[in-house]
């Protein structure tokens, strides 16, 4: 049995020339919404 990680992968976007347009992270950021009964797990930009 393996244990994974978070926070150890990334990602690179790109658009059809190769070019790196975005990053995409594993790495999980808590962000509380007070109007909402929820909490988002994304990263702000």
């Amino acid at each position: 049995m393996s244990a994974r990680l978070l926070g150890q992968k990334s990602y690179e976007l790109t658009n059809h020339l190769g070019n790196v347009m975005a990053v995409v992270s594993d790495k999980v950021v808590e962000i509380e919404d007070r109007n909402a009964t929820y909490v988002a797990s994304v990263r702000p930009p």
